[in-house]
Protein backbone atom coordinates (compact mmCIF):
# COMPACT_ATOMS: atom_id res chain seq x y z
CA UNK A 1 0.00 0.00 0.00
CA UNK A 2 1.55 3.32 -0.45
CA UNK A 3 2.74 5.17 2.25
CA UNK A 4 1.86 8.34 0.33
CA UNK A 5 -1.74 9.46 0.83
CA UNK A 6 -2.02 13.02 -1.22
CA UNK A 7 -5.33 12.58 -1.75
CA UNK A 8 -6.74 15.70 -3.55
CA UNK A 9 -10.04 15.44 -2.36
CA UNK A 10 -11.83 17.35 1.09
CA UNK A 11 -10.67 14.29 3.75
CA UNK A 12 -9.94 13.66 7.30
CA UNK A 13 -7.05 10.82 7.53
CA UNK A 14 -9.20 9.09 10.63
CA UNK A 15 -6.85 6.56 11.93
CA UNK A 16 -3.08 5.04 10.80
CA UNK A 17 -2.44 2.09 13.07
CA UNK A 18 -1.27 -1.56 13.13
CA UNK A 19 -2.44 -3.81 16.01
CA UNK A 20 -1.20 -7.84 16.29
CA UNK A 21 2.44 -8.99 17.17
CA UNK A 22 5.61 -9.69 15.17
CA UNK A 23 4.44 -12.15 12.09
CA UNK A 24 0.92 -10.67 12.16
CA UNK A 25 0.88 -6.94 12.38
CA UNK A 26 -2.38 -5.81 10.26
CA UNK A 27 -2.13 -2.37 8.96
CA UNK A 28 -5.07 -0.06 8.33
CA UNK A 29 -6.31 3.18 7.27
CA UNK A 30 -9.65 4.80 8.09
CA UNK A 31 -10.44 8.18 5.76
CA UNK A 32 -13.52 10.47 6.51
CA UNK A 33 -15.22 12.32 3.64
CA UNK A 34 -18.04 14.96 3.49
CA UNK A 35 -20.42 15.25 0.52
CA UNK A 36 -21.41 18.47 1.09
CA UNK A 37 -17.82 20.12 0.56
CA UNK A 38 -18.01 22.66 -1.63
CA UNK A 39 -15.19 20.74 -3.66
CA UNK A 40 -17.14 17.34 -4.10
CA UNK A 41 -17.94 17.96 -7.72
CA UNK A 42 -20.13 15.43 -8.76
CA UNK A 43 -18.61 15.76 -12.81
CA UNK A 44 -15.37 15.26 -11.57
CA UNK A 45 -15.83 12.23 -9.46
CA UNK A 46 -18.23 10.58 -12.17
CA UNK A 47 -14.85 10.56 -14.47
CA UNK A 48 -13.61 7.82 -12.21
CA UNK A 49 -16.40 5.82 -12.75
CA UNK A 50 -16.86 2.92 -15.35
CA UNK A 51 -19.31 2.79 -18.10
CA UNK A 52 -21.11 0.30 -15.70
CA UNK A 53 -21.05 2.51 -12.44
CA UNK A 54 -22.22 5.52 -14.55
CA UNK A 55 -24.93 3.68 -16.08
CA UNK A 56 -26.27 2.50 -12.72
CA UNK A 57 -25.77 6.37 -11.03
CA UNK A 58 -28.46 7.29 -14.07
CA UNK A 59 -31.01 4.78 -12.39
CA UNK A 60 -31.17 6.57 -9.45
CA UNK A 61 -35.01 8.23 -8.66
CA UNK A 62 -33.64 10.84 -6.93
CA UNK A 63 -30.48 13.64 -7.45
CA UNK A 64 -29.20 13.66 -3.80
CA UNK A 65 -29.14 9.48 -4.15
CA UNK A 66 -27.30 9.92 -7.62
CA UNK A 67 -24.86 12.60 -5.84
CA UNK A 68 -24.27 10.53 -2.97
CA UNK A 69 -23.24 7.26 -5.18
CA UNK A 70 -21.04 9.50 -7.66
CA UNK A 71 -19.53 10.66 -5.21
CA UNK A 72 -18.63 8.37 -2.82
CA UNK A 73 -17.76 5.51 -5.33
CA UNK A 74 -15.50 8.29 -7.54
CA UNK A 75 -13.47 8.68 -4.10
CA UNK A 76 -13.32 5.56 -3.47
CA UNK A 77 -11.95 4.61 -6.61
CA UNK A 78 -9.28 7.69 -5.97
CA UNK A 79 -8.13 6.27 -3.22
CA UNK A 80 -7.70 2.99 -4.63
CA UNK A 81 -5.66 4.24 -7.29
CA UNK A 82 -3.33 6.20 -5.36
CA UNK A 83 -2.85 3.09 -3.21
CA UNK A 84 -2.54 0.92 -6.26
CA UNK A 85 -0.62 3.24 -8.28
CA UNK A 86 -3.34 3.24 -11.29
CA UNK A 87 -6.10 5.22 -12.69
CA UNK A 88 -9.17 5.22 -10.61
CA UNK A 89 -11.17 3.88 -13.62
CA UNK A 90 -9.44 0.95 -14.23
CA UNK A 91 -9.52 -0.10 -10.37
CA UNK A 92 -11.52 -3.63 -10.86
CA UNK A 93 -13.75 -3.02 -8.21
CA UNK A 94 -16.40 -6.22 -8.13
CA UNK A 95 -19.80 -6.53 -6.20
CA UNK A 96 -20.61 -9.82 -4.27
CA UNK A 97 -23.78 -9.38 -2.62
CA UNK A 98 -23.86 -5.47 -3.27
CA UNK A 99 -20.49 -4.66 -1.46
CA UNK A 100 -17.68 -3.65 -3.53
CA UNK A 101 -14.43 -5.67 -3.32
CA UNK A 102 -11.36 -5.36 -5.07
CA UNK A 103 -10.33 -8.17 -7.67
CA UNK A 104 -6.79 -8.91 -6.19
CA UNK A 105 -5.53 -12.04 -8.90
CA UNK A 106 -3.45 -8.95 -9.64
CA UNK A 107 -2.94 -7.60 -6.49
CA UNK A 108 -2.66 -9.79 -3.86
CA UNK A 109 -4.62 -9.15 -0.37
CA UNK A 110 -6.09 -6.15 -0.83
CA UNK A 111 -9.25 -4.88 1.23
CA UNK A 112 -11.58 -2.20 2.38
CA UNK A 113 -14.85 -1.12 3.11
CA UNK A 114 -17.45 1.91 3.18
CA UNK A 115 -20.09 3.27 4.88
CA UNK A 116 -22.41 6.51 3.96
CA UNK A 117 -24.57 8.12 6.35
CA UNK A 118 -26.55 11.70 5.62
CA UNK A 119 -23.63 13.35 4.02
CA UNK A 120 -20.46 11.66 5.61
CA UNK A 121 -18.72 8.57 3.93
CA UNK A 122 -16.16 6.46 6.10
CA UNK A 123 -13.22 4.46 4.10
CA UNK A 124 -11.26 1.92 5.61
CA UNK A 125 -8.70 -0.10 3.98
CA UNK A 126 -5.75 -3.11 4.69
CA UNK A 127 -3.68 -5.32 3.18
CA UNK A 128 -3.68 -7.56 5.86
CA UNK A 129 -7.25 -8.51 6.94
CA UNK A 130 -10.96 -8.21 6.24
CA UNK A 131 -12.47 -4.47 7.78
CA UNK A 132 -15.55 -3.25 8.02
CA UNK A 133 -16.69 0.32 8.65
CA UNK A 134 -20.18 1.94 9.69
CA UNK A 135 -21.22 5.30 10.25
CA UNK A 136 -25.00 6.42 11.17
CA UNK A 137 -26.67 10.02 11.53
CA UNK A 138 -28.20 10.05 15.24
CA UNK A 139 -31.83 10.52 14.49
CA UNK A 140 -34.98 9.64 16.35
CA UNK A 141 -37.50 7.62 16.00
CA UNK A 142 -40.83 6.37 17.17
CA UNK A 143 -39.93 2.77 17.72
CA UNK A 144 -36.77 2.64 19.21
CA UNK A 145 -37.52 -0.44 21.60
CA UNK A 146 -39.00 -2.41 19.02
CA UNK A 147 -36.08 -2.01 16.81
CA UNK A 148 -33.63 -2.80 19.34
CA UNK A 149 -35.65 -5.97 20.87
CA UNK A 150 -34.45 -7.12 16.81
CA UNK A 151 -30.51 -6.65 16.75
CA UNK A 152 -29.73 -6.40 20.77
CA UNK A 153 -29.07 -9.60 22.69
CA UNK A 154 -31.15 -9.36 26.07
CA UNK A 155 -28.71 -8.21 28.27
CA UNK A 156 -27.94 -5.38 25.94
CA UNK A 157 -31.75 -4.61 25.46
CA UNK A 158 -32.63 -4.83 29.73
CA UNK A 159 -29.37 -2.29 29.99
CA UNK A 160 -31.10 0.13 27.45
CA UNK A 161 -34.79 -0.07 29.00
CA UNK A 162 -32.70 0.28 32.49
CA UNK A 163 -31.60 3.95 30.85
CA UNK A 164 -33.07 7.12 31.57
CA UNK A 165 -34.84 7.68 28.05
CA UNK A 166 -33.64 10.87 27.01
CA UNK A 167 -30.03 8.69 26.32
CA UNK A 168 -31.31 6.11 24.79
CA UNK A 169 -31.12 6.80 21.27
CA UNK A 170 -27.38 7.63 21.77
CA UNK A 171 -26.67 4.44 23.45
CA UNK A 172 -28.34 2.78 20.61
CA UNK A 173 -26.33 4.63 17.68
CA UNK A 174 -23.13 3.47 19.66
CA UNK A 175 -24.05 -0.04 20.01
CA UNK A 176 -24.98 -0.16 16.38
CA UNK A 177 -22.56 0.68 14.21
CA UNK A 178 -19.88 -1.82 16.20
CA UNK A 179 -22.62 -4.46 15.38
CA UNK A 180 -22.69 -3.69 12.34
CA UNK A 181 -19.13 -3.08 11.30
CA UNK A 182 -18.73 -6.68 12.60
CA UNK A 183 -21.35 -8.03 10.06
CA UNK A 184 -19.64 -6.35 7.77
CA UNK A 185 -16.20 -7.27 8.29
CA UNK A 186 -17.13 -10.75 8.67
CA UNK A 187 -18.67 -10.28 4.48
CA UNK A 188 -22.24 -11.81 5.85
CA UNK A 189 -24.12 -8.50 6.64
CA UNK A 190 -27.98 -9.83 8.06
CA UNK A 191 -27.04 -13.48 7.27
CA UNK A 192 -25.70 -13.07 11.00
CA UNK A 193 -28.20 -12.72 13.64
CA UNK A 194 -27.37 -9.01 15.30
CA UNK A 195 -28.56 -10.76 18.61
CA UNK A 196 -25.72 -13.18 18.44
CA UNK A 197 -22.89 -10.13 18.64
CA UNK A 198 -22.67 -8.57 22.47
CA UNK A 199 -20.87 -5.57 21.78
CA UNK A 200 -22.68 -3.61 25.15
CA UNK A 201 -22.83 -0.15 26.18
CA UNK A 202 -19.27 1.14 26.99
CA UNK A 203 -19.85 4.54 26.33
CA UNK A 204 -16.47 5.61 26.31
CA UNK A 205 -14.47 6.86 22.86
CA UNK A 206 -12.81 3.71 22.84
CA UNK A 207 -13.94 0.38 22.76
CA UNK A 208 -12.46 -3.02 22.01
CA UNK A 209 -13.61 -6.36 22.39
CA UNK A 210 -13.67 -9.47 20.29
CA UNK A 211 -16.17 -11.66 18.40
CA UNK A 212 -15.53 -14.69 15.88
CA UNK A 213 -11.29 -13.95 16.67
CA UNK A 214 -12.18 -10.23 15.26
CA UNK A 215 -10.96 -7.70 16.83
CA UNK A 216 -13.69 -3.98 17.21
CA UNK A 217 -12.40 -1.27 17.69
CA UNK A 218 -15.04 1.90 18.67
CA UNK A 219 -15.26 5.73 18.31
CA UNK A 220 -17.76 8.50 17.89
CA UNK A 221 -17.78 11.65 17.20
CA UNK A 222 -20.18 15.00 17.17
CA UNK A 223 -20.75 16.72 13.85
CA UNK A 224 -21.04 20.57 15.59
CA UNK A 225 -21.06 21.95 12.10
CA UNK A 226 -24.15 21.00 11.73
CA UNK A 227 -25.94 20.12 15.28
CA UNK A 228 -25.68 16.04 14.33
CA UNK A 229 -24.29 13.50 16.36
CA UNK A 230 -22.77 10.95 14.22
CA UNK A 231 -21.31 7.25 15.60
CA UNK A 232 -18.95 5.14 13.55
CA UNK A 233 -17.11 2.36 14.33
CA UNK A 234 -14.52 -0.12 12.47
CA UNK A 235 -14.06 -3.69 13.10
CA UNK A 236 -10.51 -5.42 12.06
Amino acid sequence: MSETWNIEIPSTFVADASVGGAGAEAVFKVFDFHFCDSSCKTDARQDCLTASEQDRAGRFHHRIDRNRFVVGRGMLRQVLGIALDMSPVDVPIGLDKGRPFLDQSAFGPFFFNLSHSGNRVMMIFSRERQVGVDVEVERDFPDLEQVARRVMTNGEYDQLLAMPKAGRIAAFFRLWVRKESIMKCLGKGFEIDPRRIEVGHDASASTEGLFEQRAFHLNHFQDTEHGKSHYWAFTY
